[in-house]
């Protein structure tokens, strides 16, 4: 089924392989007519150019990074179709389902989280890109 005009089609087709089913869907389809915003990789720097060594908090500042740049194209979460999340070494995902909880409420965007040796600065922790359509 094509998504409605004003809406992102998501669709969750194999809930047996994943139990995480509030924060992803197996798809998002962008329906035609749509502004499609392709977001680069936000980090957790905050605005006063620092990063916190902690994982959780770097989680937290990328999606707040993340929501800014939605909003300066006049969209929300809800507009988010896929997210990628680059996580470095062993962290624990927990802190960035907790996060992608708190500032993508009720949003299940196609998703991939990898995890990586390093990103550009070696104080990141997460990197996290997106696509949006309005």
């Amino acid at each position: 089924m094509p998504p409605a005009a004003d809406a992102i089609a998501r669709y969750h087709v194999n809930p047996a392989f994943t139990k995480a089913r509030d924060i992803y869907a197996d798809g998002a389809e962008i329906g035609g007519g749509r502004r499609v915003l392709h977001l680069s990789g936000q980090v957790g720097i905050r605005p006063d150019g620092t990063t916190s060594p902690d994982f959780a908090e770097q989680c937290d500042q990328a999606l707040v990074n993340l929501r800014a740049v939605l909003n300066a194209a006049a969209m929300t979460p809800e507009h988010v179709a896929k997210l990628t999340c680059f996580v470095v070494g062993p962290q624990p995902l927990a802190a960035l389902y907790d996060a992608r909880r708190r500032h993508l409420p009720n949003v299940a965007p196609a998703s991939t989280t990898l995890i990586v040796q390093g990103l550009a600065a070696p104080e990141w922790l997460i990197e996290i890109e997106a696509i949006a359509a309005a």
